[in-house]
Formats: structure tokens, C-alpha cells, sequence
């Protein structure tokens, strides 16, 4: 009797490593398929929703490296990088996301997590004024360093 419980749980055991082994198979030849910009930021803001941050993190910056301009894609990765616990990473890809789209809620995300993190203020909202300047957004320069 104890050799045929052994036996099922055995049995179970090797069914569920070999099922779990299957699952994890097609889920990565269904992460591979997002082969679109449109596809791979919604599959990092499912893997976002779900907590996923590595895996958010790997769909977003694959989508700047393919649209370097993208700023949805800056805004996923750096709350990818928060939820890792890495502020000083988010901080420079919004920094970096910033410099190329003179985003107006990149700037504010960077405000937000540059607070969260501890940084100086007033040298973030003084970065961020001379970042939309030399993007040509003046306007929304003057409104962020108003905010300081």
C-alpha cells in the first residue's frame, strides 16, 4: 500500500514538472512573438500589471532600442526599475527618455521618483527646465522650474 502512494505521488510529481516544463516552453515562445513595438509594450505593461518587472523591463528597452523616441516605453521602464528597487536606474532612463522626446509626463515621472529617491529637488527641476529648453519646449520649461 505505502509503495503504491509512493508510486502516485511519484507519478504526480513527474506530471506536474512535465506540464510546469510545457507551460514554461510556450510562454517563451509567446514572449518572443511580440515582435512589434505595439506588441512588446503591451505585453511589458501585462508583465507590469502583473508584477513581472524583469520581464517588463526586457519588453520596454526593447522597444527604445527599436524606437529610440518612444516615451511610453521610457515610462514602462523606469516603473519597471522602481518596482525592482533601482530609482537611480528609472531616474537615468527617464533622464534619457526626456532628452530625446521633451516628454511632458516624462518630467513628471522624473520629478515623482527623483523625490522618491531622494534626490536634490531643486537640481532635478533645474535639469529637467534645461532639457525642455534645448528640446525647444520653453513654455513647458518655465511651467516645470515654476513648480520648483
Amino acid at each position: 500500500m505505502k509503495n503504491k502512494k509512493r508510486n502516485l505521488i511519484i507519478g504526480i510529481i513527474i506530471i506536474f514538472f512535465t506540464i510546469s516544463a510545457v507551460t514554461v516552453v510556450l510562454a517563451l515562445n509567446n514572449n518572443n512573438t511580440a515582435t512589434s513595438p505595439a506588441e512588446m509594450l503591451s505585453l511589458g505593461e501585462r508583465f507590469l500589471l502583473e508584477l513581472n518587472f524583469e520581464q517588463a523591463l526586457v519588453q520596454f528597452l526593447g522597444v527604445i532600442e527599436i524606437e529610440p523616441n518612444n516615451a511610453q516605453a521610457h515610462l514602462g521602464a523606469a516603473a519597471a526599475y522602481v518596482g525592482l528597487g533601482q530609482n537611480d536606474r528609472a531616474v537615468a532612463i527617464l533622464r534619457q527618455g526626456l532628452e530625446r522626446t521633451g516628454d511632458e509626463d516624462i518630467a513628471r515621472a522624473w520629478i515623482e521618483i527623483g523625490e522618491a529617491a531622494g534626490q536634490d529637488l531643486s537640481l532635478v527641476f533645474i535639469t529637467i527646465a534645461d532639457i525642455l529648453i534645448d528640446f525647444g519646449n520653453t513654455p513647458l520649461a518655465i511651467s516645470v522650474y515654476a513648480e520648483k
